[in-house]
């Protein structure tokens, strides 16, 4: 029958009479009776009466004290009256009763919960999760609560030390995890040192960290001027740097820490030069290559592979003012035994950056130098030459370079006679350079080692004088010269009678064409006895005129010139 009346389609206020009724003149003793208590319990629930619920199910608690079903109810029951100590009060209670450790630690994380969150009472939650965690040293549900209620109260020591008696039992990522914590209650605490310690410990570990703890222990590690610290944060990134670019940033920024704060330049220029690689590669940035081997060779001049590849890319770009300042700093640092190979490397960049003055500086360096290889000189000389003629202000030095390139020379000099040559050719109308082209014709001529090749210069010299110099004197004794070694040259001595003629002198032309007459025959001998006549009467020397076209008479009487 109470089953009947109890059952759920019946009116909740009417079940819950019915139940209650049955059970009041009963003593909860056994199970069937501990049963109806429940059912009772659930009606008067249903129908709103809660006190008379919770009356119910307390006692139906005192029969099964461990019931974690019954313990629940009446928690709700309470949570819903507002009653937060009597919910600690009943579960206490249940503390009291024989329990296994799994239902022991459920209650006291539900005891714990309740006066945190409930009561607000943060150091009565940390008396119970601290008994919860001597009860069961694993428990992480109450160590974490433990912690976060220290945290709540700012009690940043309790904290701090229940962190580290929490350590021993971490390994791995929640070992670091509290070894970050730790670091961070001690800079709160403002003890950047004890900070220091354990952000060390988590980098060494190789736990991976996010962008916002790094940027922290960074800024940590420049206001305590903490060198090492920031390395293994660079480090950290470099570990965690996907691409290339990213590398490179990290690798400059490695180097510049080793240098200014831990004044290690060797560690500085080996980081910058493997991010300059990286630049240097697929998808790359040449300006930035070139500017991290820049700073490579202001902490080490003479780094020869950083000087190298620094002018490689230079080069490539055609940025010819940047390369001669390198080989400028490179030259400054450079050792005896590259720096004639430098010199002569540094030609090309100096002419084309006008770099004229810092060359010949280094040239004369290499120059001075006792143990100078003859072949040496010749091209440091010849290079010389071409640095100050490529500089159009330069004209005269770059002149007078070549001709100490070619007096002093040892081995073949003729580049540089072409080059002073097509130099001179250029500055044809410039007369302050004939003494110039004179000492080049002599030069030739000295040093001509054939009869022929001795007589095309002066020959090319003579005409230089008349046509280019305007010396008709030097033209007329050149080619004497000429004549002397060959006096039948006819060449020469139809120049010869021309000149002299234009120089007025009279007799000495007619004596080059009578020279010329002499060697010849026929017709051609013919033609030069009427020149000659032509020119005897033209100063009225009849009588040896008559005499010198005799014969043109008489080969051809009816020459009516003639």
């Amino acid at each position: 029958r109470i089953d009947r009346l109890g059952a759920s389609g019946v009116d909740a206020a009417r079940r819950a009479s019915v139940l209650v009724a049955a059970l009041e003149s009963q003593e909860i003793a056994h199970p069937a009776i501990a049963d109806l208590a429940r059912r009772a319990g659930e009606a008067l629930a249903a129908s709103g009466d809660v006190v008379r619920a919770l009356a119910v199910y307390r006692r139906a608690l005192a029969y099964e004290p461990s019931s974690a079903e019954l313990l629940s109810r009446v928690d709700a029951l309470l949570k819903e009256q507002g009653s937060p100590a009597e919910r600690i009060a009943l579960y206490r209670e249940a503390l009291d009763q024989p329990a296994t450790p799994a239902r022991r630690r459920e209650l006291l994380h539900a005891i714990g919960s309740i006066e945190r969150r409930d009561l607000g009472d943060l150091d009565a939650a940390i008396v119970t999760y601290r008994r919860a965690l001597d009860e069961d040293v694993s428990d992480r549900t109450a160590y974490d609560a433990l912690l976060e209620a220290h945290e709540a109260r700012e009690a940043w020591g309790d904290l701090y030390d229940e962190l580290s008696r929490g350590l021993a039992r971490e390994s791995g990522a929640g070992r670091s995890a509290i070894v970050l914590r730790m670091a961070e209650i001690a800079s709160v605490r403002g003890e950047p040192a004890r900070a220091i310690e354990h952000y060390r410990d988590v980098l060494a570990s190789g736990a991976p960290l996010g962008e916002a703890v790094l940027e922290t222990i960074e800024r940590l590690a420049e206001a305590e001027g903490d060198a090492d610290l920031s390395i293994q944060v660079v480090e950290q990134r470099l570990a965690m740097a996907i691409e290339p670019h990213e590398e490179g940033l990290w690798l400059e920024r490695l180097g510049t820490i080793e240098l200014e704060n831990r004044k290690r330049p060797s560690e500085a220029t080996a980081a910058w030069k493997r991010a300059a690689e990286i630049a240097e590669g697929p998808g790359g940035d040449a300006d930035r290559a070139a500017r991290l081997y820049d700073r490579v060779l202001d902490v080490t001049p003479d780094d020869r592979d950083a000087a190298t590849k620094l002018f490689a890319i230079h080069r490539r770009a055609g940025a010819w003012k940047a390369l001669a300042k390198a080989y400028e700093r490179r030259l400054a640092a450079s050792a005896d035994d590259e720096h004639e190979a430098l010199v002569l490397a540094f030609e090309e960049p100096a002419k084309k950056a006008r770099a004229t003055d810092p060359f010949l500086v280094e040239a004369d360096r290499a120059l001075a130098r006792e143990a100078i290889e003859p072949a040496s000189r010749d091209a440091l000389l010849s290079a010389r030459a071409r640095v100050l003629a490529a500089d159009p202000a330069r004209l005269v030095d770059a002149v007078a370079a070549y001709k100490r390139a070619i007096a002093e020379a040892i081995g073949d000099v003729e580049p540089s006679l072409d080059a002073l040559d097509e130099m001179l050719a250029a500055a044809r109308a410039e007369r302050s350079r004939d003494d110039d082209r004179r000492w080049l014709f002599a030069w030739r001529v000295d040093h001509a080692t054939e009869d022929e090749e001795r007589e095309r210069l002066r020959l090319a010299w003579a005409a230089a004088e008349e046509t280019l110099m305007g010396d008709l004197g030097a033209a007329s004794s050149l080619l004497d010269r000429v004549l002397d070694e060959n006096p039948d040259h006819d060449d020469a001595l139809a120049t010869s009678a021309r000149l002299r003629l234009t120089m007025n002198d009279v007799d000495g032309a007619i004596e080059a064409i009578t020279r010329r007459r002499d060697r010849s025959e026929g017709s051609a001998r013919l033609s030069l006895d009427f020149e000659l006549a032509s020119l005897l009467e033209r100063f009225d020397r009849m009588t040896e005129a008559v005499e010198a076209v005799a014969p043109v008479i008489e080969a051809s009487p009816a020459n009516a010139s003639a």
